[in-house]
């Protein structure tokens, strides 16, 4: 059977146009009526600002940091509360690297976009001031951790403007901290990198601080973190920003976030993927729900209209990171969910995607477990179940457990290693999907058929790629990481092509057998 690049024919319905068109209606009707509710609103609704319980689910930075470490290492742990008969008790998760340097920084400049220009009721609008004055805490507060001292390196000298904020309530060195931060230039340490939160400033669109010569603010010297967020509650609370601080926090809480998209095509495509994923629809149909929130949010972000996407996405889990794009703590995938009962269904098999967390739960009692500890890059759950006689041994005595994992404390892997018990675990998601009573007269044609079903076998390809190790080859054996190489061994996968005529009969025996 010729193959090509996607898994080229579908005899068993894998990709099935009347399971897709329906999904496709249901999500669409879901962001339809999501768009409508964010045309509706006057303002950004409080939700979207909760910083609070969001950032409780993110493990303290260290106290002391080495200062000649460029990242940091931890794990999580977590602890099975519910299955009292069940020996599996503990989990620790693999370990995550945080980068303290980055390669570059992020440039940017204050713009004259319309969206978020009136914010609230207030008279003021402060965003850009305050995501710059964040930005530089968050380097200010690392900086001190590691024991180094940040400095500005200006670009070019500030000139004299008729757009200028007056500071009339502010200290002499306040106002040389604020001038400062409107200087085109960075906040970076002397030497050892660039931390994160770097943001090289290129034009302040002639705004300046009234008052304030650029001699005083060229020999400021520079405030703590703590001093400088005193500055930021000064300012709110003078110009009457109320809530505008906790916008601009949260844009600069993800400059990072923004870095690694910008590297990493694979983790951007991820991060899209992530918001608009349904935890109940599989891989294999996947296609069809990010075609479907396509024709709601794509006409919104090519109009550049951030402040009503901002709204339309205010509905979403991580809605208080939306303003500036990042997740943390926030479940992000099939991998992350629970099971709300025993794992073994009526008709005597198990679903793939419960096999899989469940591998991930015993991944001490195989020889290579650390294959099963990585979650999928994509949030898509693999489709299909697999029988009881074709489970792995090592699970089955596991079958009529339902484990329900707490979080338990992060470690990081410093020389002295510190435990953290701040963070708290997942929630878990409702699906937000309307009553399948709504119907959509929106039916897609045959060319949207064909980019669903093509975006699908993308999705269902990179999921079972990035995980041979979880495939099974039909229904007769249990993992069996050849049948999806042509080079046949786990040690030359990173070289091998895919075998894909392996793959189509794979699909067949899954879904026939």
């Amino acid at each position: 059977m010729e193959q090509s690049n996607d898994i080229a024919d579908d005899p068993s319905g894998a990709f099935d146009d009347s399971q897709a068109a329906a999904v496709f209606n249901r999500i669409y009707i879901r962001w339809k009526i999501a768009l409508d509710l964010a045309r509706s609103m006057r303002d950004l609704p409080t939700n979207v600002l909760d910083l609070d319980a969001l950032l409780m689910r993110i493990p303290a930075l260290p106290a002391y940091i080495p200062k000649d470490l460029k990242t940091i290492e931890g794990f999580s742990t977590w602890v099975n509360e519910s299955t009292p008969d069940c020996y599996l008790r503990k989990r620790i998760d693999p370990t995550q690297t945080l980068y303290l340097r980055m390669p570059n920084y992020i440039k940017c400049s204050l713009s004259f976009e319309t969206s978020f220009q009136v914010w609230r009721a207030s008279a003021n609008n402060g965003l850009a001031l305050l995501f710059l004055a964040w930005a530089y805490i968050l380097n200010a507060s690392l900086a001190e951790r590691q024991g180094l001292q940040l400095q500005h390196q200006p670009t070019s000298t500030p000139f004299s403007s008729q757009r200028r904020i007056s500071l009339a309530y502010a200290t002499k060195q306040e106002a040389n901290w604020w001038r400062t931060i409107l200087t085109p230039g960075m906040f970076c340490p002397k030497s050892g990198g660039i931390p994160p939160w770097t943001v090289m400033l290129k034009d302040v669109c002639s705004l300046e601080i009234a008052g304030v010569s650029n001699s005083a603010s060229r020999s400021l010297k520079l405030p703590s973190a703590l001093t400088a967020a005193s500055y930021v509650a000064r300012l709110c609370v003078a110009y009457n920003l109320g809530d505008q601080s906790s916008a601009a926090f949260a844009a600069a809480l993800c400059l990072p976030y923004f870095m690694t998209l910008s590297l990493t095509t694979n983790a951007f495509k991820a991060c899209l993927e992530s918001v608009v994923w349904e935890p109940d629809i599989p891989c294999n149909l996947g296609g069809a729900v990010l075609r479907a929130a396509n024709q709601v949010l794509g006409p919104i972000l090519r109009a550049q209209n951030y402040e009503l996407l901002a709204k339309d996405l205010s509905n979403t889990k991580a809605a208080p990171l939306w303003l500036g794009c990042a997740t943390g703590g926030i479940v992000q995938s099939f991998f992350d969910l629970e099971s709300h009962g025993s794992y073994f269904r009526n008709d005597n098999t198990v679903s793939r995607a419960d096999i899989w967390r469940l591998r991930r739960d015993c991944s001490d009692a195989y020889p290579h477990g650390e294959n099963y500890r990585q979650a999928p890059l994509h949030p898509w759950p693999p489709f299909g179940v697999i029988r009881f006689k074709d489970i792995d041994i090592e699970l089955q005595s596991h079958l009529k457990c339902a484990h329900h994992w707490q979080y338990q404390s992060w470690t990081w892997l410093l020389p002295n290693p510190i435990t953290d018990k701040g963070y708290v675990g997942f929630c878990q998601p409702q699906s937000p999907m309307p009553s399948p009573m709504v119907t959509s007269n929106n039916n897609p044609g045959k060319e949207e058929l064909e980019a669903m079903s093509q975006i699908s076998r993308h999705l269902t390809e990179r999921i079972f790629f990035g995980c041979p190790y979880q495939v099974e080859k039909g229904f007769t054996n249990t993992v069996v990481p050849q049948c999806w190489y042509s080079h046949g061994s786990p040690e030359s996968q990173s070289q091998g092509q895919p075998n894909f005529e392996a793959i189509s009969k794979w699909i067949d025996g899954v879904i026939s057998g």
